[in-house]
């Protein structure tokens, strides 16, 4: 069965910092997730992982300090400069950076909750198809994967192609599951573990939720 925790604002010096306007999850070199989340992904990660993540930050900071390898793909071409700058003064060399924008859809590149649709539902990506974006997985084997993270661009999509690149054991992560749009994305991962996070998080005064999947099958 799922597990969803519900928490409260938290009061802490953490909390507060983090809305300060200088604070960023780039600038601290941590995940943007909630607050319940981030202890159970910290927990996840192991020496030995090797680690995809679709939307870079202080996230790719994060994961490559604590895994392997950590595959990186960022549609931005002004954040990939912010990050990659960030990556050489850490003088981090095991995150392969990726930079892949989208292209002009030739045509309507249909709704962003069909996975099959590769489009975004940030109205500044209107009319672009990020289909390279998201099969930059495909250049890796199946269960190759101990840990994805979904939190940029096209996320059903993401989801789509990168649920057979996660191990048996291996787990994927998507953030700001609760949207209504990713519902056929969280659909199909119908038989995999779940766990729920919901609540606050740091940089936002909103909740949200973050939701991690197990695969315990092939």
């Amino acid at each position: 069965m799922p597990r969803r925790l519900r928490v409260g604002f938290p009061s802490s010096l953490i909390r507060r910092n983090s809305l300060k306007i200088e604070s960023s999850s780039l600038s601290d070199r941590t995940l943007w997730v909630t607050f319940q989340a981030l202890p159970f992904i910290e927990s996840l990660l192991t020496s030995q992982a090797t680690v995809f993540e679709y939307g870079s930050g202080g996230s790719t900071v994060f994961y490559s300090k604590r895994v392997k390898q950590v595959i990186s793909v960022e549609h931005d071409a002004n954040w990939f400069s912010a990050v990659k700058r960030v990556l050489a003064e850490e003088e981090i060399s095991n995150c392969h950076y990726h930079l892949i924008p989208p292209d002009h859809a030739s045509k309507s590149n249909g709704s962003p909750e069909d996975p099959e649709a590769y489009c975004s539902s940030d109205p500044l990506c209107a009319g672009r198809c990020f289909y390279k974006y998201v099969t930059l997985i495909d250049s890796f084997p199946d269960q190759f994967f101990d840990f994805v993270a979904i939190d940029g661009r096209a996320r059903p999509s993401c989801v789509l192609r990168a649920r057979c690149k996660v191990k048996v054991g291996g787990y994927l992560m998507l953030d700001n599951s609760e949207r209504p749009h990713y519902r056929k994305a969280r659909d199909l991962l119908w038989d995999w573990d779940k766990h729920e996070f919901y609540g606050p998080g740091p940089y936002s005064s909103y909740l949200w939720e973050t939701t991690i999947w197990k695969r315990v099958k092939s």
